[in-house]
């Protein structure tokens, strides 16, 4: 199944490069300029998605947890939000993100 979604998603993004690159070919930038270009815009794409994400699991997931953890009769759950534990595990969904950006960024930025 995660097989499905990888190759889903190559796909997808393999198809976005391309479309990027023709657009970069018609705005008179050419050879390896192109690919400079495109490699930037791929990365700051990647930056973007990958602190809208944060904003997300920070906010509305943590939010989420805290509230569930409020309405239970235990101590652990109580302490691990006192800790700020689900906070800090929420900086790992960025990460997460851009390491796969870099896995299925690996043969769409080929100069040669």
């Amino acid at each position: 199944m995660s097989e499905i979604v990888a190759d889903a998603v190559s796909e997808s993004t393999e198809q976005l490069y391309d479309s990027l690159h023709e657009w970069l070919s018609g705005q008179y930038f050419g050879g390896e300029l192109n690919y400079y270009a495109g490699v930037g815009v791929v990365v700051l794409a990647t930056l973007v998605v990958a602190a809208v994400a944060h904003l997300i699991a920070k906010l509305v997931l943590v939010g989420i947890i805290r509230r569930i953890v409020s309405h239970t009769r235990t101590k652990w759950d109580d302490f691990l939000v006192e800790r700020r534990f689900f906070t800090r595990i929420a900086h790992l969904v960025p990460a997460i993100i851009i390491f796969f950006h870099r896995i299925l960024s690996r043969k769409l930025v080929d100069p040669g």
